[in-house]
């Protein structure tokens, strides 16, 4: 598994991505208002991921009220897993009641920008306030940032599924 730093800092990488229930585009700055942002990786097909639905869509609802935003990202290939296309994706968001966005990465292209492998994968940004830029985040490892859920993060990590890409990952 791989070694984390609260320490570290990074921007949260911009996207814009369209949400198969509604068909609202959303891009990072949507979330500005909020002081933290958690961005997660997940699809419908991962058994990982199915494990932790009815959590994900609890965690999302308890901290959404207190100022948490919530991002939810496929970004599997619908080549190799077509059960993790948009009109799944819909279908999953409404029968789960998810109270956050689910969006499509056809290109895989937010994935690579964040450095997402697998599924679930968690990013959890807290808001910097700074002069000359209006949104930066940072980061910090939502394990270590979500009291309780700790240990389940901690398993997840460990046994999570890979993301089915869709482009040769030699190359990165």
């Amino acid at each position: 598994m791989a070694e984390f730093s609260k320490d570290v800092i990074t921007v949260a990488p911009d996207f814009q991505l369209v949400e198969p229930l509604t068909g609202k585009t959303w891009q990072l700055k949507d979330f500005e208002t909020y002081p933290a942002l958690l961005v997660m990786f997940i699809c419908n097909h991962c058994p990982y991921v199915i494990h932790l639905k009815e959590d994900i869509a609890k965690l999302a609802g308890n901290y959404i009220p207190k100022g948490l935003a919530v991002v939810a990202i496929s970004s599997n290939s619908v080549t190799s897993h077509p059960e993790d296309g948009p009109a799944f994706m819909a279908e999953e968001a409404r029968a789960f009641g998810y109270p956050f966005p689910y969006l499509y990465d056809e290109t895989q292209e937010v994935a690579k920008a964040y450095g997402a492998v697998c599924t679930p994968d968690f990013y959890l940004y807290r808001k910097v306030y700074l002069l000359t830029v209006p949104l930066i985040y940072g980061i910090t490892m939502f394990w270590k940032a979500l009291s309780g859920y700790n240990e389940f993060i901690n398993e997840t990590a460990k046994f999570s599924g890979k993301i089915k890409h869709g482009w040769d990952r030699e190359g990165l």
